[in-house]
């Protein structure tokens, strides 16, 4: 991803995390839309950070946050939950983001073989980029389960 980085978030992260959580675009492409309450985010959150099963990732482009990669590790599979920054949507930068999934996961050694991202239908945004990030899917009646096995 060239000019872009990550980082792991860190404690400083709770309220950018936050504010992006809270978008309205945001919590309607969530699968519990309601929005959240800024206590409860911080605990959940600092037990994500504590947690070696949690790894959630700031995405930057030059010095700018644009959004946020959290990888949930269950049983050897990586679920993604992802998102971009609303002034920085629109330009592929998800898509981008998820095509260096691979890297990532081989980059922070992280215990996983497949990589599973789920969204809802009216999402069309993160069907595209999961589309042309090249990953295999499966629909189910809410939502449609993208996925991609990694090799060592």
């Amino acid at each position: 991803m060239e000019d872009f980085y990550i980082r792991e978030a860190n404690e400083s992260d709770c309220e950018q995390l936050y504010t992006w959580a809270n978008e309205e675009s945001v919590r309607n492409n969530a699968f519990d839309s309601n929005k959240i309450n800024y206590s409860d985010h911080q605990e959940w959150f600092k037990n994500k950070l504590k947690s070696a099963d949690h790894k959630i990732f700031m995405v930057y482009r030059y010095d700018q946050p644009i959004g946020q990669l959290r990888i949930d590790i269950e049983q050897g599979v990586g679920v993604i939950d992802y998102s971009i920054d609303h002034a920085y949507r629109g330009r592929g930068y998800g898509s981008e983001l998820i095509k260096h999934l691979s890297g990532i996961v081989h980059q922070y050694d992280l215990p996983i073989s497949k990589l599973v991202g789920k969204v809802k239908y009216q999402n069309k945004a993160s069907i595209k980029a999961f589309n042309k990030a090249n990953f295999r899917s499966d629909e189910y009646d809410t939502h449609i389960e993208f996925y991609k096995e990694l090799l060592d």
